[in-house]
C-alpha cells in the first residue's frame, strides 16, 4: 500500500492508504495491507479508542493494537465498517478481542504499535481501494 498525508480544507491533518490485495502464492492463504505505527504507547488513562474514516467504497477495515515484543507479542484487533461519507467510530478497549498471542484484557500501559489493515478476513486477492483516516485518538 502507499500512504500519504494532507491538510483539508477545514485544517485538518487526513491520512490516505492506498492498497491493492495480492497473494504472494497460490499455497499461501492469508494476504493483507497494512498502515502501521510503531511506537510505545501508555493508553491505560483512557477507555477507547477514536478516529473519523471514509472509503472509495463499502469496506470492512481493521484497527490493532499489538502489546509485548517477540513471542510475547499479544494481538487485539476490531472491525469497523467504512463508507464514502465520513464517520465517527468510538470503539471501547474492551471490545478488542486478543487474536494472536495469549489471552487476556489489552494491556493499556504496553501498547508498542497500532495497526490499520484490510486482509483476506475481509476482502479478496485483486481488491484494491483506499481509506481516508483523521481525527483519531483515544476518548
Amino acid at each position: 500500500g502507499m500512504i500519504e498525508s494532507e491538510i483539508s480544507t477545514e485544517n485538518e491533518k487526513i491520512t490516505h492508504f492506498s492498497f491493492k490485495l495480492v497473494k504472494e502464492s497460490e499455497e499461501d492463504q492469508n494476504f493483507w495491507s497494512v498502515m502501521a505505527l510503531r511506537q510505545q504507547f501508555d493508553l491505560s488513562n483512557y477507555e477507547g479508542f477514536v478516529l473519523e474514516a471514509r472509503s472509495d467504497k463499502k469496506r470492512q477495515f481493521w484497527v490493532e493494537f499489538r502489546t509485548g515484543t517477540g513471542n510475547a507479542e499479544v494481538w487485539y484487533r476490531h472491525s469497523f465498517p467504512v463508507e464514502q461519507e465520513w464517520n465517527r467510530f468510538q470503539i471501547p478497549f474492551g471490545r478488542f478481542p486478543v487474536i494472536n498471542g495469549a489471552k487476556g484484557p489489552l494491556l493499556l500501559a504496553d501498547i508498542t504499535s497500532i495497526f490499520f489493515s484490510i486482509n483476506n478476513a475481509n476482502a479478496y486477492p485483486g481488491t484494491e481501494g483506499e481509506i481516508f483516516i483523521k481525527n483519531f485518538g483515544v476518548f
